[in-house]
């Protein structure tokens, strides 16, 4: 297998991808790379020379009758590749001396904890990366095994917009990206016609703000980490407002001098963009308010989340919450509750045949910091002869020391949920500890949990994401380790506000837990909630916390359980959902 193989798609630059390729192909001391040219769908004229051109070299090169587009035609590479590492190209570079010989070494050495490598572009009129995390795919190289997984780059974008960024947030899942700063590309001049260009504007903003949204929707956990805004509302309302004085801070202030025309004709282009960003902004402002579009719903099975509700047809509008966008607003000042789920458990009831709720109780941050507290709790859960879930760190679980602790636990009837690992991240709305980790890290901690857990004859596993952070992608991913994935308030941002339980397509379910039926057990006595739940029909998981409950000897947890012992059900039971 060749260590690498570069690919270079193209579309009607014949001239500048032959100017690219020799560059490759002058290089000194290094042997002849393989070289993979995706045609785009060129014109007659461009293709012919593009295949003559290819043929003479011994390129490969695949022609594509229509244009699909960057991200299709790069896939279509990564598709006829065969190599550990691919590097892709745009037509338009020009790389730099002993670029393959150095970039050979650079990839032979690289250790497996790193998932691609982006490499420095030299300044040019249209784009530079001179110091890492921009991400520019026109020189970028990556491992192919994880391409693969992945499934290359995201044909929904039909423009280079975005395609970047949305690949490098997938791929930091597995592993951290390097920046080479002694291997570089410069871009080769391009015409512009700044005139042309005005023309093609209302479709160009109608464009990269779908792409925008796109890119949002995949990651709202990393969005704010790729650009200046937290959020796709953020950015779109600054480029209705701030977009002629943050593109004029671009330039120096000479250049601006030197053309004063040039600069005119770029004032009024960049007026007409600020015009149609506003005249398309209340369109994908929409889609931002409408969570059915969000990226989980399209991994929810519909037929087996109806058939667990015992509803029928196929709606799910039910399922998704509504946001209080007031009390979202001033959350950080008055730290009312955003989402209801009250409200949306009394609609999809209304249209289920079970007879009553299934109350599922989960308690979460049981650590072994209090052994007289876990003793307590073990009592009172034996005494209300009640089945629920606790989630411990696998840390814990892991520790041998915590055995004895950890069977009383079972012995009491109650079933051990994983909470994450050691909480190293930082408590906040992005960068909590699940949504750090890479993906190989925990999947290889967390097998080693669930082989202990079955040891204890515990046939399945459910995780509880500490500070109720994990991301879309986890959800879908890891529901392949563990059946169940619970959630809180906290991931409603991130899963397009979806309730459940919902049956995720590739196995596995998200069972989320919202107020009121999330807090402390005094509070949910306070504001009712046991009349609340006679008004509800199937499933719902009521969330408490131990370092809540134990500070009043579980009394208020104790009163408000026994309110609702017979609608109480056992978590071994989700086994066969």
């Amino acid at each position: 297998m060749e260590l690498i193989s570069i690919v270079i798609p193209t579309h009607n630059r014949s001239a500048q991808l032959a100017a690219c390729i020799n560059s490759i192909l002058s290089q000194e001391n290094a042997p002849p790379p393989l070289i993979i040219v995706v045609d785009d769908g060129s014109i007659e004229v461009h293709a012919r020379s593009n295949s003559e051109y290819c043929k003479k070299n011994n390129l490969i090169y695949i022609f594509l009758p229509q244009s699909v587009g960057l991200a299709a035609a790069r896939n279509r590479g990564i598709e006829s590749s065969d190599s550990h590492w691919i590097v892709f190209l745009d037509d338009n570079v020009i790389v730099g001396q002993s670029w393959f010989q150095r970039i050979s070494v650079l990839l032979s050495t690289c250790p497996s904890s790193l998932a691609a490598v982006e490499v420095r572009v030299e300044p040019s009129d249209q784009m530079k990366n001179l110091s890492g995390e921009t991400f520019l795919s026109c020189h970028f190289a990556c491992r192919r095994d994880l391409l693969l997984v992945e499934k290359g780059f995201d044909e929904h974008f039909k423009d280079p917009h975005c395609i970047d960024h949305e690949l490098a947030a997938r791929l930091l899942g597995h592993g951290e990206i390097f920046f080479a700063d002694d291997i570089h590309v410069t871009q080769q001049q391009r015409s512009f016609s700044r005139l042309k260009y005005l023309f093609s504007i209302r479709k160009k903003i109608n464009i990269e703000l779908q792409s925008e949204f796109r890119f949002f929707s995949r990651h709202p956990d990393r969005y704010h980490a790729f650009r200046k805004k937290r959020t796709f509302p953020g950015t779109v309302i600054s480029r209705c407002l701030f977009p002629m004085i943050l593109e004029l801070r671009r330039r120096p202030l000479k250049q601006i001098t030197e053309n004063i025309p040039d600069c005119i004709l770029l004032c009024i282009t960049i007026l007409f963009e600020q015009v149609f960003t506003v005249f398309w902004a209340a369109k994908h402002l929409s889609l931002f308010f409408n969570p059915l579009r969000s990226f989980l719903h399209n991994y929810i099975e519909g037929d087996r989340t109806l058939a667990l509700w015992k509803i029928t047809g196929s709606d799910l509008k039910p399922f998704t919450m509504k946001r209080c966008y007031i009390n979202a607003a001033t959350f950080p000042f008055f730290r009312r509750p955003v989402y209801n789920a009250y409200h949306t458990h009394k609609k999809i009831s209304s249209g289920s045949q079970h007879n009553a709720c299934q109350i599922f109780v989960r308690i979460d941050d049981l650590f072994f910091d209090d052994t007289a507290a876990i003793e307590l709790f073990s009592t009172v859960i034996k005494k209300l002869n009640i089945s629920v879930m606790t989630a411990v760190r696998g840390n814990d679980i892991l520790n041998e020391e915590y055995h004895p602790l950890l069977e009383r636990l079972k012995d009491s009837g109650i079933f051990i949920g994983i909470h994450g690992f050691v909480h190293e991240g930082t408590f906040g709305p992005f960068d909590s500890e699940l949504l750090q980790m890479k993906y190989g890290s925990f999947e290889a901690q967390i097998c080693l949990v669930i082989r202990t857990l079955h040891i204890w004859k515990q046939k399945h596993s459910i995780l509880v994401p500490p500070f109720n952070a994990i991301n879309s992608l986890q959800i879908v991913r890891w529901s392949k380790l563990c059946s169940i994935i619970c959630g809180g308030p906290e991931t409603a941002r991130f899963t397009g506000q979806v309730y459940g339980p919902v049956a995720l397509s590739d196995g596995g379910w998200y069972f989320p837990s919202v107020h009121p039926f999330y807090g402390n057990a005094d509070v949910m006595l306070k504001n009712g909630v046991p009349s609340m739940i006679e008004n509800l029909k199937g499933p719902l998981c009521l969330t408490m916390h131990f370092t809540q409950e134990r500070k009043d000897g579980f009394r208020s947890f104790t009163n408000l359980l026994e309110c609702m012992h017979p609608q109480i059900h056992c978590w071994e039971k989700t086994k066969n959902w």
